[in-house]
Formats: structure tokens, sequence, C-alpha cells
């Protein structure tokens, strides 16, 4: 059990940093799929950024943890667990990162979040 929760956490860590990797780095290039975009050398410069590769390279690992997750356990308790587990760090990297707003309803959600986490692992 305890191998199991360290591995979802892990694994919905890694996929909320990718995630926020990736914001940054298309925050960063002005990211936008157009034919104006794909043809100028700010493509290239997004293409080339450690922000998008950082997160892909995360993004690859999670994968292989989340691989390894379905192997051993029941798919809707490791999907559940882990998608309400990156949806949790997504709120702490948006908010302590980003500076998004901490809004009562955003706390409420994650508090909801955070109890089926508890009952889709038992």
């Amino acid at each position: 059990m305890i191998s199991f929760l360290v591995s979802v956490v892990v694994t919905g860590a890694q996929l909320a940093c990718a995630q926020a990797l990736w914001k940054h780095g298309v925050e960063e290039h002005s990211f936008a799929l157009n034919r104006q975009f794909l043809l100028t050398s700010r493509f290239l410069s997004f293409a080339a950024s450690p922000f998008v590769w950082g997160g892909a390279i995360l993004y690859v690992i999670a994968t292989g943890f989340y691989m390894s997750l379905l192997a051993r356990h029941p798919y809707a308790v490791v999907q559940g667990s882990v998608i309400a587990l990156v949806l949790i760090f997504s709120f702490l990297l948006a908010h302590f990162v980003f500076h998004e707003p901490a809004t009562f309803s955003r706390l409420a959600g994650l508090a909801l979040l955070m109890g089926g986490v508890v009952l889709i692992s038992r």
C-alpha cells in the first residue's frame, strides 16, 4: 500500500511539473498554433526550449511510472488516483509558481479531490 501511494504521488507530481514546464515554455515563446508562428524562428526557439524538452522528458519518465502502476493495480484505482493528484499538484503549482488565485471554490474542490484519492486508494 505504501509503495502504491508513493508511486502515485511521484507520478502525479511528475505529470503536473511537466505540464508546468510546458506552460512556461509556451508563455516564454508566445506559442500559437498557426502558420505564421510555425514558419518563423520563434518556432525553432520554442522547439529548442529547455522548458519544452524538460517537460517532455519528465512526461516520459512519468509515463514509465504510470505503466508500472497499471501493471500491478486496477485501472480505475490508478487512473482516479493519478488524475486527482495531478489536479492537486497543478493547483499548488498554479498558486505558488504562476501566482494564480486560491479561491474558496478551488480550495473546496481541492479538499474534495483529496478525499476522493483516499477513498479510491482503499
